[in-house]
């Protein structure tokens, strides 16, 4: 009976020791670590579309060139091509003078122009400003003069050998040197104008009191 005993104690002494060897570890009370998602990235902006110009208001003229109704480039290409055409100088029934707008240095500023026209009103005149040089003006109308002024000649006879000969009168001319290269550059300045018609008054020795008159391309 006390062997039975002893042998029941041992075997619970030993069942308490392995129970001790393999107890649980303590659990932890701390949350578990948490995982921060990069923000989505950002889109970028969205420009609003260019703007498209409008076209030109109906009835405006730039430096005499008709644009009402146009684009603003196409109203570009109208004037600078109208610019770089020559102007004729009409002296008489038979002779006339081509002028292009680089003999006197002159330059036209159409940008400024068509940016003037883009917010003008229907029908307005907007001037075209042209840069000559003045230097060249008085050198082409000095020289100019030489070829066109003429003195006055009498009727008279004169004998051929021993044939008497008529000679009619001749009306003298004289080119007025300032108001022709104002004319001039006023011509280049107005490009509904292609001609400039040099119109003598009537005295003995022709002063052309209105050395230029500009005739519209359409006449």
């Amino acid at each position: 009976m006390v062997v039975a005993l002893g042998g029941f104690a041992a075997a619970f002494a030993l069942a308490a020791t392995a129970g001790a060897g393999t107890s649980s570890p303590a659990q932890s009370t701390e949350p578990p670590p948490t995982t921060t998602e990069p923000p989505p990235p950002e889109e970028p902006p969205v420009e609003p579309p260019p703007s498209t110009p409008a076209p030109i208001s109906f009835g405006v003229t730039v430096g005499g060139v008709k644009v009402g109704g146009l684009m603003p480039y196409q109203a570009s290409k109208a004037v600078a091509k109208a610019y770089a055409r020559q102007l004729v100088l009409v002296v008489d029934e038979s002779r006339r003078i081509e002028l292009a707008p680089a003999a006197l240095g002159a330059s036209a500023n159409v940008p400024k122009a068509i940016r003037r026209a883009r917010f003008a009103r229907p029908g307005a005149v907007v001037l075209l400003d042209v840069e000559v040089s003045q230097a060249r003006v008085r050198k082409y109308v000095a020289r100019l003069g030489k070829g066109v002024d003429r003195k006055p000649v009498d009727a008279r006879i004169v004998l051929t050998g021993v044939k008497p000969r008529a000679v009619q009168a001749e009306d003298g001319r004289l080119l007025k040197r300032l108001p022709a290269g104002a004319g001039f550059q006023s011509g280049f300045q107005n490009r509904s104008a292609c001609r400039i018609a040099l119109k003598p008054d009537n005295v003995i020795l022709r002063l052309w009191q209105k050395p230029w008159r500009i005739k519209n391309c359409t006449t």
